[in-house]
């Protein structure tokens, strides 16, 4: 994530924020797998998330592939980033499952990584909310029936 200028990431949090402009300029201008990454952090498998991912793996972008399973909670892809050096990657998977340690560091090294964690925060907030409406929904759906 650090190959990046500054105003490139800053576009990423952007992005992730739902801005379809700069999602659409990652597409035009070479940067497919910001585009990928956004659409696998966004979007759940039935609306292409999990294509997404699958095309980071395909195309070698290991690292945006494991940080996107580790912040679902797959715990070889969080050890994969730190057994490859991919520190600030893994200090943001951190900051994103709510270490405040994490995301204060962030705050103070780098703004631009720390931005794009906030914009994860959110869309996994609202993805938590959806599925708790969804699961109340089912549940209210069968209080019917007694």
């Amino acid at each position: 994530m650090l190959n990046y200028p500054v105003k490139i990431l800053i576009g990423l949090s952007l992005a992730l924020k739902g801005n379809k402009e700069i999602f659409d300029w990652f597409t035009k201008n070479d940067y497919y797998e910001l585009a990928a990454f956004t659409s696998a952090i966004k979007d759940s498998c039935e609306k292409g998330g999990c294509d997404a991912l699958a095309w980071l793996i395909k195309h070698k972008y290991h690292t945006l592939a494991a940080f996107c399973d580790a912040i679902d909670d797959n715990v070889e892809a969080y050890n994969w980033l730190k057994k490859q050096n991919h520190r600030e990657m893994a200090i943001m998977v951190l900051a994103v499952k709510g270490d405040r340690k994490s995301y204060d560091w962030l705050d103070k090294h780098n703004k631009a990584l720390h931005l794009i964690v906030q914009n994860i925060i959110v869309i996994k907030k609202k993805e938590l909310m959806d599925r708790k409406k969804e699961k109340k929904s089912l549940l209210d759906m069968f209080r019917f029936y007694k």
